[in-house]
């Protein structure tokens, strides 16, 4: 999401949506599904990358689920979280073995794909329904 695009709200930042609301695991078809909610934090990128690493510590345990969804709606990503975020999700060690972007505007959809490289070691896909990329995710 460009900056110019971003609707202007007037809660102060630590009381956005995004900054409310939890990632969770969901229980589906028989499988289990991390819900990373970056979603909602408009241009706030070091809430965005607060949260991100916060969340890491619980969806890069081994213990943890292989499929993962990255809600991104309204909000705006730079390369550093961007950057950041392939990190994680490529070069953690963790063996992700499918990840689905849900709400990415085309340009962080492009910065996204930059950052994830073509070595990235799992499947990936850009949808803007959730229900579609659960259904992605584990069909």
């Amino acid at each position: 999401m460009s900056r110019a695009s971003i609707p202007c709200t007037q809660l102060p930042p630590e009381r956005l949506p995004g900054v409310a609301k939890r990632s969770f695991a969901l229980p589906f078809h028989g499988g289990e599904i991390w819900f990373e909610h970056l979603d909602g934090m408009y241009q706030y990128a070091d809430l965005t990358r607060a949260k991100l690493m916060a969340d890491s510590e619980v969806f890069l345990r081994p213990s943890g689920t292989s499929f993962m969804a990255v809600v991104l709606f309204d909000t705006w990503l730079p390369e550093e979280v961007t950057s950041l975020m392939a990190t994680h999700l490529c070069r953690s060690g963790r063996a992700f073995r499918r990840v689905c972007f849900v709400g990415a505007e085309p340009a962080l959809r492009r910065a996204l794909k930059a950052a994830l490289g073509r070595d990235c070691p799992f499947p990936y896909a850009f949808l803007d329904d959730t229900e579609a990329a659960k259904e992605w995710l584990l069909p």
